[in-house]
């Protein structure tokens, strides 16, 4: 018997200094919202469940899906997928996937309120990231158009006579325009190099 209120007194013990020791820390509120969200989660858990069983179903009431929310998410990770995302940056590109299938399966699982804050999220990122690219596109083509005017105003200038050259020329030109209007710099800056003289 001593020894059993020996031991709720050590537990009652740890658990007041453990509780001290929190709301002494910097992150309470942190530690309070973690918490918050925990218990939203775990009752849209329970209502879903609840939802599932036929004669209960009538009395719970699940929130509205974010269908809206969901389908311009899911439009902006295809457009994730078809940049070039995965090359430039593959550490975000695989952390946005992940976050992407964990709400998405959320959605599934009609777990609504969880899902809508996850999409948010994926979808700011998606944005972010898909910004970052079309930054270093938009460079990456007034680079090229910069080392193309060049080119051309030196080439241009020193124009040959002869048909079959100047052919040539116009043709070189005109390749390397449509490389820059397909995004393809890295073969634009290998051909830039040659002469077609």
């Amino acid at each position: 018997m001593d020894l059993q209120k020996l031991g709720r007194l050590n537990f009652i013990a740890l658990f007041l200094l453990i509780s001290i020791t929190i709301s002494s820390c910097g992150p309470w509120e942190k530690a309070k919202t973690k918490a918050s969200s925990l218990k939203e989660d775990i009752v849209e858990t329970v209502k879903v469940y609840l939802s599932s069983i036929p004669l209960v179903r009538r009395w719970v009431k699940l929130p509205p899906p974010p269908k809206e929310l969901h389908r311009s998410t899911e439009e902006k990770i295809s457009q994730l997928k078809l940049s070039r995302a995965q090359s430039v940056y593959p550490d975000e590109y695989e952390m946005i996937l992940r976050k992407w299938e964990e709400a998405n399966r959320d959605y599934q699982r009609k777990l609504y309120r969880r899902a809508e804050k996850k999409l948010e999220n994926v979808q700011r990122d998606a944005e972010r990231l898909l910004k970052r690219i079309e930054e270093e596109e938009r460079a990456k083509k007034e680079r090229a158009l910069a080392l193309y005017k060049r080119r051309e105003e030196e080439l241009l200038a020193r124009l040959p006579k002869r048909d079959e050259e100047r052919l040539r020329v116009r043709i070189y030109l005109w390749k390397l325009r449509n490389l820059i209007e397909l995004g393809k710099y890295e073969e634009f800056e290998k051909e830039i190099e040659k002469s077609p003289l």
